[in-house]
């Protein structure tokens, strides 16, 4: 998300909850700091599924994308090492 995408996110914020949030420079910097490596239509996303269910503004983390192990490319790669390794069933003993 670029800077102006977050500053239109902030207006639209604004607009669906008017006096709740401050829009100045502080708050785009931090906004910006949080939501920079977010895509910005998942995030408007978020943000229109909030609006519908909530009377209060959205936090920054509500509308962060958070990564999930299954989207995390090293995390597959290492479950496939693991099963790679495994020894497969458990012996049976006598």
């Amino acid at each position: 998300m670029n800077r102006l995408e977050l500053v239109q996110l902030l207006e639209q914020i604004e607009a669906a909850y008017p006096g709740k949030l401050k829009l100045n420079e502080k708050t785009v910097e931090l906004w910006f700091r949080h939501l920079a490596n977010q895509d910005y239509k998942r995030t408007l996303h978020k943000l229109d599924k909030h609006i519908e269910r909530s009377p209060f503004p959205p936090t920054l983390h509500e509308l962060r994308e958070t990564e999930r192990n299954e989207h995390n490319k090293s995390y597959l790669s290492k479950m496939d090492e693991w099963e790679a390794q495994a020894s497969g069933p458990p012996k049976r003993s006598r």
